[in-house]
């Protein structure tokens, strides 16, 4: 309550929806993860970082966070994103700062009773944490081998693209010992995107491995203008549950915030698809 800006209403729109969700008293009673780019174009960056603050929240870094904080040259990226970094930095209070800069390149998510099932959060990918996009089989083919030779956890959440995606694929067990490295059988790979809801099973009994991009929250890049995030539950038996979530707010509002900010209008304009605060969400029990 109380919260006079436009950045905050989204977050904070993001928050009451996870509540009723969960069936919370209070929007304290869950953890929140972020895969980074808090920032970027958003035209009230200290704010958002204010309120993931308070929450505690646990952000690994994107390429538009590094580039505003000095970790990578502004020419890696095109010229208005670059423009906008450039903005970014010049807003960005001390305190600010220095979150950004503490924010690491990879997270991971431990079950809570059970510590062999575990989900790695990462802004592009496994490899390349700030560049590469997960776009496809062979990205996440790429990624699953990449964990399991840095004996990471079979699932993993990245953003980067602002789309929402899910795919799976069978470890090849027989391949691997006969090549001598990790190995997936592609034909067993399969995009359930389709499903706004899915069980990640216990490393236990668990036969795939999990790819998961659960879209933007400010500035979606599949049509949809809404803020979309995940929720995750914890079974007792070690699993995970997914469920997607889309959340409408003032798009119109922020989409003026930019604006008057002087930040860059793409194409000449402020569309519903380019306001952008904070790649996504991961909100847990």
């Amino acid at each position: 309550t109380g919260v006079q800006t436009c950045a905050l209403p989204i977050l904070k729109a993001v928050f009451e929806d996870a509540s009723r969700a969960f069936s919370f008293r209070k929007e304290t009673d869950f953890e929140v993860f972020c895969a980074g780019d808090v920032v970027g174009y958003g035209p009230e960056p200290n704010e958002v970082i204010k309120m993931l603050m308070d929450r505690n929240a646990i952000s690994v870094g994107g390429n538009h966070d590094h580039v505003v904080v000095g970790k990578w040259p502004d020419d890696t990226m095109w010229h208005l994103a670059a423009d906008a970094a450039r903005l970014t930095k010049q807003m960005i209070t001390g305190q600010s700062h220095e979150w950004l800069s503490n924010q690491k390149d990879m997270e991971i998510i431990k079950h809570s009773s059970h510590d062999h099932n575990s989900v790695t959060i990462v802004h592009g990918s496994i490899d390349n944490p700030q560049s590469t996009y997960v776009t496809d089989t062979f990205h996440d083919a790429d990624a699953f081998e990449s964990m399991i030779t840095n004996r990471l956890s079979r699932n993993f959440i990245c953003g980067h693209t602002h789309k929402y995606r899910v795919s799976r694929g069978k470890y090849d067990y027989e391949a691997t010992i006969q090549n001598g490295w990790p190995c997936f059988d592609m034909s067993s790979f399969e995009d359930i995107s389709n499903m706004d809801s899915f069980w990640v099973p216990s490393d236990m009994v668990n036969e795939f491995y999990y790819s998961i991009n659960p879209g933007s929250v400010g500035q979606p890049r599949d049509g949809d203008p809404r803020a979309s995030y995940l929720t995750m539950r914890e079974g007792v038996d070690g699993s995970f549950l997914f469920s997607r979530r889309l959340v409408e707010y003032d798009v119109d509002a922020v989409a003026g915030k930019i604006v008057a900010a002087g930040l860059p209008r793409f194409r000449g304009c402020i569309t519903h698809q380019q306001i952008r605060f904070q790649k996504f969400l991961v909100v847990c029990t």
